[in-house]
């Protein structure tokens, strides 16, 4: 075989090889789950591999509580008939670019801005984990897009059901997003960023981690979700 036809025969197989890798990068983001034609929620499940979010006391990663309440949460809405899409359906973030772990994650962010700014009327519900040096700090907190009256209204429903259901004797109030949360800074979306809990704290954290929890925690944000609206 001559080296001419080797060398064409190399090219046509690289080229198919950026195009399937090109397709997969893609389908990461478009791959999202969608449930119903009238899209009434966008669940985010935060984080994703290789961003683990948050590290638990005993190792548990952020990412792997946010999607198990998330899809917990998927499964409910779905059973009330409530029309939304899934930032994310499995462990992986949705970065469609990236070789390093940071470009990775500022791709995952831009995709899913991307996804709520083709939707931005459609409020968004991402669902979080906390930490904190003192782990004594526990309690499910519930944050709003800052002057966003619906988001308002929707955080305070969802924390006064955590509070009523889940944890009588936490005096966590709903505030406001920080500016400087960057995913929340760059979409028009009425959002609230669900907090459910400290993986500093050990007590809270092994609670976390039962499918009896998540399922509780899936079912009270799905009741109030299916209320609204």
């Amino acid at each position: 075989m001559s080296s001419k036809r080797i060398h064409g025969i190399v090219s046509v197989m690289m080229i198919c090889v950026a195009f399937t890798l090109i397709i997969c990068g893609y389908s990461r983001v478009i791959g999202r789950k969608v449930s119903g034609e009238n899209i009434r929620y966008i669940i985010d499940a935060g984080h994703g591999i290789p961003d683990g979010g948050a590290v638990g006391v005993d190792g548990t990663t952020e990412q792997e509580l946010n999607l198990a309440i998330a899809l917990k949460l998927s499964t409910q809405l779905d059973q009330r008939s409530v029309a939304h899409m899934m930032t994310r359906t499995d462990e992986n973030s949705i970065y469609s670019e990236g070789e390093t772990i940071h470009a990775k994650k500022v791709s995952d962010v831009k995709n899913r801005i991307s996804i709520a700014n083709e939707n931005s009327s459609i409020p968004l519900v991402s669902i979080h984990m906390n930490s904190y040096p003192n782990s004594s700090v526990h309690g499910i907190q519930v944050f709003y897009s800052d002057g966003n009256t619906q988001a308002k209204d929707l955080a305070d429903l969802l924390q006064n059901s955590f509070n009523t259901a889940v944890q009588p004797e936490n005096t966590k109030v709903t505030k406001a997003i920080s500016k400087n949360v960057y995913l929340f800074s760059h979409v028009s979306n009425p959002s609230v960023l669900i907090e459910c809990g400290f993986v500093s704290n050990s007590d809270e954290l092994n609670k976390l981690k039962t499918e009896e929890y998540q399922q509780q925690l899936a079912n009270l944000i799905a009741d109030v979700l299916a209320s609204c609206g």
